[in-house]
């Protein structure tokens, strides 16, 4: 180690600011020298002349001594010798360097100011360019293989993307092609197609309710705050009404209240009333309270004047547009109102607007009557009802449109909620009785559940068994089992039998939707006994839908026109229809009144009944699962409306 030179130099030394030019080398140093601290040394050598600081080292140098000097620990070292490095020509860069564990290395940098570093001669070793060359080899065979990688990886990628959208593709025909195995008629609805309708302006009958009579064997107002005085008692006729029974009047009598003054002066008011006319002719009157028929707007007036309806305050007078006709079978929802903010009378004909005030914007009234009695089934000034008047309701609100319409359509609604289970939220009050059913959380706040043999519910909520009438029936189900089961069955015995009771809706043995309805026609069983005598013959019409899936909800609605046929939907999507044709037609002697509805089941007790069937036919039997949201409608609802009933 003589000649070798070496001086520590701290911080403050007047090199310290060439420190980030200096070269760093990393090599061996005595053991004498403190293991704390960490040094770097570089072999710079010529040909013929061993390393002056180790005696291993294949690099040789014919410089004179080097000096070495001691940076501090705050250096960073390993950025000057990457510094110093991209310095010295390519040819001397590949040293040898030969590290031991710390701390038994210093680390050093050859200072500028040393003689050596200005008279340095680099000659590179024979074994450099070898090495080097061996570097750069195994360097490109790398990039080869990392190249290759990359190629396989982005080709696994393509492929695994090409898959996959081809999935997605394949998916997307089985959802479009699952969505369309109904009729060609089939169309899908979401919450943003459904057009603005009344569906859900529905007025219980107990809203604002002043007045109600029923009529059911009874002049009591369901209040008993009004009840009605007979004017030949005490022959009071009732005959079969709309709903239940109803007052039947010849044209010679009325009924009336006298015991309180009805106040719907200088206020917004409806009454609403069935109507059976057994006689247009004339003026008929409906409902009356006149304080002086000679004053204007103190006489209050509703009937029905030159075979139109009329609404008067004497003096502020309204007519309809229809012209009125008598039948012993069809029964007309009729609704007066008036609306006080507005200063408007309107006149409604089985739930559509007849005629209005409001078009010509000329303010009308407020009816002013502070006296008189209250006079059903006749005028002040004499005129009588002849027909039958059912359901008349007095509210003391101004009702919209679609609440009219909804009154003279819904023909019952059971939410099957908690402390109403089996009450009728309608106008209508079609109560119903039920047998072994629990109540659950439900699609729509509760729900019936039917789990046992003779689990049903039963009301006499369907009117449309006459005459080709028009209907809708909707339902929420969850079904536990669809292996069979009677979701609605109709029959005019209370224990589900008749002589063409059959299911309305239910399931098929394999679980297919089935919709089936009544039709009646003419054949030639008699014709053995006599060629010239048909007999009337019963079958079923069916529709088809989709097999149902177990414990999830399905909302189902079927509907019926004489002139449409049957239609099926499910979850807002029609499933399939038929071609118009009769049913209930008024030749069948089958259904002279009204049937009963019995929900989950086809009979109330013991075996089942031998009904009308079908092919495909349900599967009779008790129902197993949940139902929810049961209407009924006088009417078949547009398809726009079963939407908004699907997304409640």
């Amino acid at each position: 180690m003589q000649g070798v030179r070496i001086n520590r130099i701290q911080p403050n030394s007047q090199d310290h600011h060439y420190h980030h030019k200096h070269n760093i080398i990393q090599h061996s140093i005595p053991e004498s020298i403190d293991d704390n601290e960490e040094y770097a040394s570089e072999s710079i050598s010529s040909a013929g002349t061993r390393s002056i600081l180790s005696n291993r080292s294949s690099i040789r140098s014919v410089s004179p001594p080097m000096e070495v000097i001691e940076i501090p620990r705050s250096v960073n070292r390993i950025s000057q010798l990457h510094t110093q490095l991209s310095n010295v020509p390519s040819s001397i860069r590949t040293i040898k360097t030969i590290s031991r564990p710390a701390p038994s290395f210093r680390s050093y940098i050859l200072s500028p100011g040393s003689p050596i570093y200005r008279t340095i001669s680099w000659i590179p070793t024979k074994t450099s360019p070898m090495k080097e060359n061996e570097i750069q080899q195994s360097t490109s065979k790398k990039n080869k293989h990392i190249s290759k990688m990359y190629n396989i990886l982005f080709a696994a990628v393509v492929i695994g993307l090409g898959i996959a959208l081809c999935a997605i593709i394949i998916l997307a025909v089985l959802l479009a092609l699952k969505s369309n195995d109904s009729s060609s008629n089939s169309e899908r609805f979401t919450s943003s197609s459904c057009a603005d309708n009344c569906m859900m302006s529905i007025t219980p009958f107990q809203d604002s309710t002043i007045a109600s009579w029923q009529f059911d064997g009874s002049l009591s107002d369901v209040n008993n705050v009004y009840s009605l005085l007979y004017s030949n008692p005490p022959n009071v006729v009732y005959r079969t009404g709309n709903i239940g029974e109803a007052v039947s009047f010849s044209g010679a009598q009325y009924v009336y209240a006298s015991t309180h003054f009805m106040n719907i002066s200088y206020r917004s008011w409806t009454v609403e009333v069935w109507l059976l006319l057994n006689s247009v002719s004339n003026t008929r009157g409906i409902f009356s309270q006149c304080q002086t028929a000679s004053t204007t707007d103190q006489c209050l007036t509703l009937s029905i004047q030159n075979k139109r309806l009329h609404l008067g305050f004497t003096n502020n007078d309204l007519d309809g547009t229809t012209i009125l006709s008598a039948s012993s079978v069809t029964w007309r929802h009729v609704a007066f109102v008036y609306d006080y903010i507005l200063m408007r009378q309107s006149i409604y004909l089985d739930g559509v607007l007849e005629a209005t005030t409001g078009a010509s914007g000329i303010p009308v009234g407020p009816y002013k009557g502070q006296s008189g009695n209250v006079l059903i089934g006749r005028t002040d000034s004499g005129d009588y009802f002849d027909g039958r008047i059912d359901q008349l309701q007095v509210s003391g609100s101004a009702k919209t449109a679609c609440q009219i319409l909804n009154d003279a359509t819904l023909t019952a609604y059971y939410a099957f909620d908690i402390g109403a289970s089996y009450l009728d939220s309608s106008m209508n009050v079609f109560h119903g009785t039920s047998n072994l059913l629990i109540t659950l959380s439900g699609r729509v706040n509760h729900a019936y559940s039917f789990q046992y043999e003779y689990s049903y519910f039963q009301s006499q909520a369907f009117t449309a068994y006459d005459s080709n009438e028009p209907f809708s029936v909707a339902l929420w189900v969850k079904p536990f089992v669809v292996n069979g089961g009677t979701l609605i069955h109709l029959s005019t015995g209370n224990d589900g039998s008749s002589s063409a009771c059959f299911d309305l809706l239910g399931f098929s043995s394999s679980g297919q939707l089935i919709g089936q309805l009544y039709e009646g026609y003419d054949c030639c069983v008699c014709c053995v006994v006599n060629p010239l005598i048909s007999c009337p013959c019963q079958s079923l019409r069916n529709v088809a839908g989709p097999t149902m899936i177990v414990n999830t909800w399905t909302h189902i609605v079927l509907t019926y026109s004489s002139s449409n046929g049957m239609a099926l939907y499910t979850n807002g999507t029609l499933r399939g229809v038929t071609d118009s044709f009769s049913s209930f037609p008024s030749s069948s002697p089958d259904y002279t009144i009204r049937p009963y509805i019995t929900v989950g089941n086809q009979r109330i007790s013991g075996g089942l009944h031998g009904c009308l069937g079908s092919s495909p036919s349900v599967s009779s039997g008790s129902y197993r699962g949940m139902i929810d949201e049961l209407r009924i409608y006088s009417r078949e609802l547009t398809k726009t409306e079963i939407c908004s009933l699907f997304h409640v």
